[in-house]
């Protein structure tokens, strides 16, 4: 080694002792002008520019050395590691390749290897990757701990708990391994020890982005979401610090263009938080960059164009729904089962997203129930359900629960989520033998409930909606499994036997769009509660900002529901219809603003839009008599919202879709004795609406007397009966599963 190379050498080496990692690389590559094939030097340049994260330069370097000494191991080695932090885990994989014709197999290549594998989401060889590595050193707790997270991601949870916690018992002060140990928790919906351990180990580390995004998870997962907001805010935070560069692309283990998969996660979850907050700019904003790093990141794409459409900004609308449905064609992860359901008029398309979802989030489980015979007194049906609150479906329901025949019916209800109690919760308490508060339950933990308790019918309120637990039903906790009343769609679980609809929803020849059986009630598949109190206030049009004189649309759809299409329609009726307005529910400025600027941009002046807050339901009931005609949407109807516009006496008029969720509608109308205010498409829609509201005036006159009239006396709103045929069926179907099951 020439002089000039050895004083550079000794220079480098007091900057690593000053911990001045860029410093030492340039020392080194100056020795490198000189030596330039020196072997070793080669090597320590390569490995320090490594450590300063010159990720792309050292291995450039390390492959020179690789290059120079084929059969030399470590070379094959510290080229992997720096292919790794290059973010080349599929050209670091080669290197081992190489280390094991070289008949390397010692306890550091293995768990490298594992992490390789796992970066390239091959989890099964990681694993095994892992298991000789345990086998190689059993008191090893990184070992122990790689074997865990390998698990965990093979979803093993338990099996990948018990491995965490023999790696911590080896080694007690391992951060990574209780902040890995607390995500397993997570996913095994144990929350409260999870959240304790993250807690724990932001006290260590309080700048460890990983275990702030992860805690904002948990909590998420427990509804604290204004706390879960703030730990997404304070691992974004952190983050960018080191994974950010100065031309603010993101980079992942430097000089790689990949965004890491946790970072966007915790986006998708900041932007799920500000939708439930309802802070629709900042979701917006969110969803945006998050399309701007991954736009093929899971579930991306779909959460964005709901959050643009709560907030009815549809300046992407066509573009991002063209893309959604395409990726959804094409076998991807684009939108969750509750999206497609509000937006896709494709049944077929619906079933597939629920499929592929369930697949990938709802694992196959040991059945609790086996067959055996139940010789009970009173049939137990058991109601599972997150929304036994104040809430669309419980106003549904309540009435039935009520109507139940408790000498023949022993019903429970199992309630799910982390929802306060309110006067809701306490009428459906009084309704029941058994109310379960079951949301710190985990999945297996209600199935054993249902197991225990020998419920003969276990009926899902949920489907896809939020809060919702399929992940119960694989365990097969009830002979008998159905859903009904709160998902107007397919789950997607082979587990669920049967879904309670009617003819108009479902047609028969469209059962193939769905997993389940399809069990048809007579008349519509909705119940209704015929005890719902109007408010008897004298209300005027000039409380509510409406004209005196003019014709007066509403819809008090949530705003989600709201499409370009329809909105199209509905201005092109107010066009023709002189001083009419539309009539409708604020749940922003922005929505309000947004829906303003469509409608100048067709043509029509904003000011003929009226938004009004939402109200207590007696008084939301009393406002619909203010309103001449009630408009609908596709290709996702008005379901509740319906129910209470008949209630009240207000005519609804709805256009047919395709889906279950788009033939809501036409099934309550049909049912409650209107079928004039059903259309088959969205020209003959416009005309209808055009019509009433002018020439036809006289006839909606006489629809709207003839509802109020004769409401009470429509099968739509006799809750006494709706609940006798609803048990008939539950004894039915407890009686076929019995009949099979001794078969």
């Amino acid at each position: 080694m020439i002089p000039a190379s050895i004083e550079l050498i000794a220079r480098a080496q007091r900057s690593l002792q000053e911990q001045d990692f860029r410093g030492a690389a340039l020392l080194l590559d100056e020795a490198l002008v000189h030596e330039p094939a020196n072997r070793d030097l080669l090597q320590m340049a390569g490995v320090i520019q490594s450590i300063a994260g010159a990720h792309l330069r050292a291995v450039a370097l390390l492959q020179q050395v690789a290059d120079l000494t084929p059969d030399a191991p470590d070379a094959h080695a510290n080229l992997a590691r720096a292919l790794w932090r290059a973010g080349k885990p599929a050209d670091a994989l080669h290197c081992h390749t190489r280390l094991d014709e070289l008949g390397v197999q010692d306890l550091a290549m293995e768990l490298d290897r594992a992490t390789l594998l796992s970066e390239l989401e091959r989890f099964e060889e990681a694993l095994a990757s892992c298991t000789r590595a345990t086998d190689q050193a059993p008191k090893h707790a990184g070992a122990w701990a790689a074997r865990a997270s390998a698990l965990h991601e093979l979803k093993q949870y338990e099996q990948a708990l018990a491995c965490f916690d023999r790696a911590l018992s080896l080694d007690p002060a391992m951060p990574s391994a209780w902040v890995n140990k607390a995500l397993t928790l997570h996913m095994l919906q144990r929350y409260d020890e999870a959240l304790t351990l993250q807690e724990q180990a932001l006290e260590v580390d309080p700048e460890n982005a990983r275990t702030w995004s992860n805690c904002g998870a948990t909590l998420l997962r427990q509804g604290q979401h204004e706390r879960a907001l703030a730990c997404c805010d304070k691992a974004l935070a952190i983050w960018p610090a080191h994974a950010l560069p100065a031309d603010g692309k993101f980079r992942f283990e430097g000089e790689s263009a990949r965004p890491h998969r946790q970072y966007i996660a915790t986006l998708f979850n900041r932007g799920n938080l500000l939708v439930t907050l309802k802070r629709h700019d900042e979701a917006m904003a969110t969803y945006a960059r998050l399309i701007e790093l991954a736009p093929d990141a899971d579930y991306a794409l779909g959460a964005a164009l709901f959050s643009f459409r709560t907030a009815c900004d549809w300046r992407n609308d066509a573009q991002w729904l063209q893309q959604l449905e395409q990726a959804s064609r094409d076998g991807k992860h684009a939108q969750q089962p509750f999206i497609a359901m509000m937006t896709m008029d494709d049944p077929g398309l619906q079933r597939a997203v629920a499929e592929r979802y369930v697949a990938r989030h709802v694992e196959p489980r040991q059945p609790l129930w086996t067959g055996e015979r139940y010789r009970h007194a009173r049939l137990h049906v058991a109601y599972l359900s997150a929304d036994f609150r104040i809430h669309p479906t419980s106003r549904l329901l309540a009435g039935v629960l009520e109507h139940h025949d408790r000498s023949r019916i022993e019903l429970s209800a199992i309630a799910l989520g982390s929802h306060p109690a309110d006067e809701m919760t306490d009428r459906i308490r009084r309704c029941v033998d058994r109310f379960v508060e079951a949301g710190k339950f985990d999945d297996r933990q209600i199935a054993q409930w249902v197991r225990e308790h020998e419920v003969d019918v276990l009926v899902d309120l949920m489907g896809h909606s939020s809060d919702a637990r399929p992940g119960v039903f694989p365990y097969r906790p009830a002979p008998v499994q159905a859903t009904w009343l709160g998902y107007p769609g397919t789950t997607g679980l082979q587990s669920m036997d049967f879904l309670l609809a009617d003819r108009l929803v479902i047609p028969p020849g469209e059962q193939q769009h769905y997993t389940e059986k399809i069990v048809y009630l007579d008349g519509c598949y909705q119940c209704t509660d015929n005890t719902r109190e109007i408010a008897d206030l004298p209300l005027t049009r000039q409380q509510f900002g409406l004209p005196a004189d003019a014709f007066v649309f509403c819809c008090f759809n949530q705003s989600a529901k709201l499409s370009p299409e329809m909105f199209d329609v509905w201005m092109s009726v107010l066009a023709d219809v002189p001083g009419s307005v539309l009539w409708l529910l604020e749940d922003s400025p922005r929505q309000a603003e947004n829906l303003r600027r469509e409608a100048v941009a067709r043509g029509v002046g904003g000011e003929r839009l009226v938004f009004s807050p939402r109200l207590p339901q007696a008084l939301h009931l009393a406002r619909h008599r203010l309103a001449d005609l009630a408009l609908d949407t596709l290709p996702c109807n008005a379901h509740t919202t319906t129910s209470d516009a008949l209630w009240a006496g207000l005519p609804v008029l709805t256009c047919t879709g395709r889906t279950f969720a788009g033939r809501v509608a036409t099934s309550l109308l049909q049912t409650a004795g209107l079928p004039e205010l059903v259309c088959d498409s969205l020209p003959a829609y416009r005309e209808r609406a055009l019509a009433l509201a002018t020439s036809d005036r006289g006839q909606l006159c006489e629809l709207a007397m003839r509802l109020q009239q004769t409401r009470l006396l429509t099968p739509l709103f006799d809750t006494a009966a709706f609940t006798r045929q609803l048990e008939s069926t539950y004894r039915s179907l407890a009686a076929l599963r019995a009949t099979a099951a001794t078969a």
